[in-house]
């Protein structure tokens, strides 16, 4: 790992539990948002309510929510589909996520701009 912040992650995640951590809040120099170690460190914390990204990139965050699996269950009641998987079955990403905060980006030309 050359990235000082992905260092940093591994290191604290060995000693401390984020199983109860209820807030995240990237600002402008953090990476952590647009690399695989966000989805598979923070992606299934059961309290994590609110994220917030101030003038940092968050594509990463967002291809989480585009490849969330539960994007691709079928309601019990609509009746069998082939390939998809029943609602039940399947825990969303961030599942007690309720709020985004996206402070100080434009949105320009369908895309998200500093």
């Amino acid at each position: 790992m050359n990235n000082p912040n992905l260092t940093f992650l591994a290191s604290v995640q060995m000693h401390f539990d984020f199983t109860m951590l209820s807030t995240l809040h990237f600002n402008e120099d953090s990476e952590l948002a647009c690399n695989p170690v966000f989805e598979s460190t923070f992606s299934r914390l059961p309290n994590l309510q609110l994220i917030s990204f101030d003038r940092c990139d968050m594509t990463g965050f967002l291809h989480v929510l585009d490849d969330d699996p539960a994007c691709s269950t079928i309601d019990e009641f609509s009746g069998p589909s082939t390939g998809v998987v029943p609602s039940a079955a399947v825990v969303p990403c961030f599942p007690a996520l309720e709020a985004i905060e996206i402070l100080r980006k434009s949105f320009q030309k369908k895309r998200i701009d500093c």
